[in-house]
């Protein structure tokens, strides 16, 4: 079974383990949860992704979700899950087509993620 990954709700960063939702009493009726190996966190909806299995060029597990860019420099893409699976996508391109290269049999490097964005490199 691949890793998932949130962002707990309460702002102390990313959580790695077993995902689930649960109905409860609150204003949206749901509660998701990463499980990890010490305990249960509330994460942010949108922050929840899962692993794709695959690596970047620096050994960084690639999430949906996060963006890479190839290392020719020239391509950024957002990694989405459509019905045949993890995909690239570029901005302007509808979820369900992705790109039109296959990005996984070229360098590449996750850059960031659709919740924190870019990292900064100074």
């Amino acid at each position: 079974m691949r890793t998932y990954r949130g962002k707990c709700v309460d702002g102390k960063g990313w959580v790695y383990g077993w995902y689930s939702e649960q109905r409860i009493c609150k204003p949206d009726g749901m509660l998701y949860l990463i499980h990890a190996t010490d305990k249960t966190y509330e994460v942010i909806p949108e922050s929840v992704g899962q692993s794709t299995g695959l690596y970047d060029t620096h050994g960084t597990e690639v999430f949906k979700g996060d963006i890479i860019e190839l290392s020719c420099g020239c391509c950024r893409y957002v990694i989405v899950w459509n019905i045949a699976g993890f995909i690239p996508k570029s901005d302007g391109q509808s979820q369900e087509h992705g790109t039109d290269i296959n990005v996984w049999d070229v360098e590449f490097e996750v850059i960031g993620n659709n919740i924190d964005g870019v990292k900064d490199d100074s």
